[in-house]
């Protein structure tokens, strides 16, 4: 009877400090993850037709995703070309691919600020950035292979999708729709998954009656 009332007890001990260990590490991973972790969004876009009612409008389409740090800077803001000093969403990373005028696919690629360029071939200021996830206010890129310099921005009252000829200065822009989706931090998931572990141990293994 002691025999068995001993491994019982081990058992559960065990158990007890497996979910310790678990919620050990769920700190941890907290604690890393409070450490200003990089945004990362998914969104895609289209040419909005309806915005400005002409069917002939030419035609984007992209997907990309985006990496955002939360920066103060000094950033450009091309509808009251002025400089603002704001902490923005400021644009650190982008990948995925655009059609223009239905003439190819082009892979993006990511542009640093050059505060003496034009605002077309790199952003001004400290860099592109958007007010929100939902809402790009000035992200300046490369599609790679166009020919052309390409930006998204928002007038306050649409998305446009711009490009221009660096050859000539002469562009073009069509309002957009933009669908951006939050892509969750690996340590959330990693915190979730843990915290299940420990539950389900926690719940494991309760004593039973000896015969």
């Amino acid at each position: 009877m002691r025999k068995t009332a001993l491994v019982l007890t081990a058992s559960q001990t065990s158990v007890r400090w497996i979910a310790g260990l678990c919620v050990a590490l769920a700190l941890l991973i907290s604690a890393r993850s409070a450490r200003a972790a990089p945004i990362v969004v998914d969104v895609s876009g289209a040419t909005c037709y309806a915005c400005w009612g002409d069917p002939t409008l030419p035609s984007i389409d992209f997907t990309a995703q985006l990496t955002l740090d939360s920066v103060a800077g000094t950033f450009w803001d091309p509808v009251y070309t002025t400089y603002v000093s704001h902490q923005e969403l400021m644009l650190t990373g982008i990948t995925g691919t655009v059609s223009i005028g239905g003439a190819g696919s082009y892979s993006f690629g990511f542009l640093p600020p050059n505060p003496a360029g034009d605002g077309w071939s790199a952003p001004l200021g400290t860099g592109s950035w958007l007010f929100d996830i939902n809402m790009p206010r000035y992200l300046v890129f490369s599609a790679l292979g166009s020919g052309f310099d390409t930006r998204i921005i928002n007038d306050n009252a649409y998305d446009l999708f711009q490009w221009s000829s660096p050859a000539t200065g002469f562009g073009t822009q069509v309002p957009i729709s933009w669908t951006a989706v939050l892509v969750p931090e690996p340590s959330s998931v990693s915190l979730l998954a843990v915290g299940l572990v420990a539950v389900a141990l926690l719940k494991s293994k309760k004593p039973r009656a000896i015969c």
